[in-house]
């Protein structure tokens, strides 16, 4: 019995290979992840382990935002142009039903109204022209005309209300793109509204409303309806009618019901030479919608890894695995980074709390007696901390040595003044700091954005 080719590949490349350093640098991401998010349980209530999802949904709303300020290299940024294209060819080859959850999403925020009241000469509504589409749950685009007026003695009061499910439309785009056996990101979105189109076009032409009105009312039914379609119509290719202008890429609610991910016409934007053209522009969309673009990707890389048999020497999975690595790395070493700088403020030295405590006393143990001074600090330990986009709010505990004077302001300064005390201090602190600099964040009236509580007080 012959062994199957992709089998044979799995055995040659346990040594060394793209697919392996990808799975060891997938574990130190999880590993990392686990350090920055300690309050994400590891197991169920049941004992049960909850898997990797926990901490990628916690990276997402938590460290993020730093890895994508810090994910400023152009040489790691680029091997997402690189990855994407053979992305999608392997994943509607051997994953087609994922295809369109990998690479596009509905637009949550679309929205799209328009409204046209007009009355006689008297102030009676002679026509009412009121129109929206919006996304309803997850798939549901929903669809509301209503029509009203009158002519001469005859009123009409019409409304329309349908709903769109648009897997059916991702179903459809699915098999035109396997049919026409290429990859084409503007013939993509251009079929996906084609679609969406075609639906709305064929719950409008059932309308009949012969029956009902004269041949002059429903002829101006129709001829609102007509310019609903053609309104919609027009939006809708702005999607993809202007694919070498940057305004072309911009998502405006009113008419992006689909957005390719990280951005539209991705791959098509770096061979057109746009990225070279607005090279801050895509440089920043990158940084912000790529990586966040990747977390969810890397994630779907490693279930296929774990779960399905691919080959692994196939040249477009090298490819791909490559690119991910390199990519999953760089974000691995920024997390490792943030991790080392959170753990050393536990240390005493260079440390912008101690700093601030030793500087700024009256803040810290003013309450404890007329004047204090901090001789030392012995002690401070990071209780916890989390992530507010490029800034980390650390609390923790600082036990000190403090002199504690009773007195006038000339005793004090004559040190003439009664000792109470020289002894520990336990204080409580929270403080927001800069991720880069660790620095105390500063508020817009020049307070630094730090608190404290003495124990027992």
């Amino acid at each position: 019995m012959q062994i199957e080719k992709k089998y044979e590949q799995w055995k040659s490349i346990t040594e060394s290979d793209f697919v392996t350093l990808f799975i060891k640098t997938w574990f130190t991401y999880i590993a990392t992840l686990r350090e920055l998010n300690p309050d994400v349980s590891v197991f169920t209530e049941d004992g049960m382990p909850r898997g990797d999802k926990p901490f990628l949904n916690a990276y997402k709303s938590g460290i993020m935002p730093i890895v994508q300020k810090r994910m400023n290299s152009d040489e790691t940024l680029d091997e997402l142009y690189r990855l994407y294209p053979v992305a999608m060819k392997k994943v509607l080859e051997v994953f087609p039903q994922y295809f369109f959850q990998t690479f596009y999403i509905l637009n949550r925020e679309f929205k799209y109204a328009d409204k046209d009241i007009q009355k006689d000469e008297n102030g009676k509504l002679k026509e009412r022209y009121q129109v929206s589409l919006h996304i309803c749950d997850q798939w549901i685009i929903k669809v509301y005309i209503g029509l009203s007026g009158y002519y001469r003695t005859t009123s009409y009061n019409e409304e329309i209300k349908f709903d769109i499910d648009t897997r059916d439309i991702f179903k459809h785009t699915t098999e035109y793109i396997k049919a026409n056996k290429s990859i084409d990101e503007l013939s993509i979105l251009k079929e996906l509204y084609d679609k969406l189109l075609e639906k709305i076009g064929d719950k409008l032409s059932n309308k009949d409303y012969t029956n009902k009105y004269n041949i002059t009312i429903c002829r101006k039914i129709q001829s609102q309806l007509n310019r609903f379609f053609t309104s919609i119509r027009l939006n809708f290719e702005k999607n993809y009618r202007f694919p070498n202008e940057i305004n072309g890429i911009y998502e405006i609610n009113t008419y992006a019901v689909f957005k390719q991910l990280p951005y539209n016409l991705f791959s098509k934007s770096y061979i057109d030479g746009l990225t070279n053209k607005e090279q801050y522009f895509y440089h920043r969309l990158l940084q912000t919608n790529g990586i966040e673009w990747f977390a969810s990707f890397v994630y779907s890389l490693r279930n296929a890894l774990f779960h399905e048999i691919i080959s692994p020497l196939d040249e477009d999975w090298q490819l791909i695995f490559k690119s991910a690595y390199l990519i999953l790395k760089k974000i691995s070493d920024i997390c490792i980074d943030t991790i080392y700088r959170i753990f050393s403020l536990s240390e005493i030295d260079e440390n912008p709390i101690i700093e601030y405590v030793m500087n700024n006393p009256i803040d810290c143990v003013n309450r404890l007696a007329d004047h204090v001074e901090i001789l030392e600090v012995s002690q401070i330990s990071i209780t916890h901390f989390e992530f507010d986009n490029s800034l980390i709010t650390v609390s923790g505990i600082i036990k000190l040595k403090a002199k504690l004077q009773k007195g006038e302001s000339d005793d004090i300064r004559e040190e003439t003044g009664e000792i109470l005390s020289e002894e520990p201090v336990v204080i409580s602190f929270e403080a927001k700091l800069y991720d880069d600099t660790l620095e105390i964040m500063s508020s817009d009236n020049g307070q630094k954005e730090i608190t404290f509580s003495i124990a027992g007080t």
